[in-house]
């Protein structure tokens, strides 16, 4: 599967998912509990070069990569009203391509993503019946080979710093639902993924 077709797919389904109408109400169709699930979807690494000899004043440059990634993730949601739900979800991440580029000095220099991890705490609001926006924050990390001389960037094999995150959930049937997830790692990693979580 191309990266084009994964971006078309996760925008159609996005589009798909906000044009939803409102139901009547929240209702009772949906369950707290704990979910497991997979995704899929474009993800982007990124690092920022810093070149520059003292006294010169160093300069930077950002150095991005789009691919295709996915992930695995189990959480537990919990609705304290009708319309709130929140939650916590532990995900393991993998995939996407290795951004790479060249020195002043002609040194060839990537960062290639082996892995990574979240610990996000969640909170929803239901729409509708179907719908479900939500947003969360958390900790994670990603590991990478890095092809970086010292000082070059300011992380090591593993980037580990804040999460944000942000998506909106569809209830497929009584025990999978859809959902579209932006996640932004700081320092080095974007994705927006397309995720079945599933109910047990």
């Amino acid at each position: 599967m191309t990266l084009r077709l994964i971006i078309r797919t996760v925008l159609a389904t996005a589009l798909s998912l906000l044009s939803l109408p409102a139901l009547a109400g929240p209702g009772s169709g949906k369950t707290s509990g704990p979910y497991v699930g997979a995704e899929i979807g474009p993800v982007n690494h990124h690092f920022v070069v810093e070149e520059g000899v003292p006294p010169a004043q160093p300069t930077a440059r950002n150095v991005s990569q789009w691919g295709v990634g996915g992930g695995v993730f189990a959480g537990y949601d919990h609705y304290v009203t009708d319309r709130i739900r929140i939650g916590g979800e532990v995900a393991f991440n993998f995939g996407g391509r290795t951004p790479a580029t060249t020195s002043a000095a002609g040194q060839p220099l990537s960062i290639t993503p082996r892995f990574g991890y979240s610990l996000t705490a969640r909170a929803g609001y239901a729409l509708s019946n179907a719908v479900i926006a939500y947003g969360g924050a958390g900790y994670g990390g990603h590991r990478y080979r890095r092809n970086l001389p010292a000082g070059a960037a300011d992380f090591g094999d593993w980037n580990q710093s804040f999460i944000l995150l942000g998506g909106v959930e569809l209830k497929a049937s009584s025990r999978a639902n859809l959902r579209l997830e932006f996640m932004h790692l700081d320092g080095t990693r974007n994705q927006v993924m397309l995720g079945i979580p599933i109910r047990f």
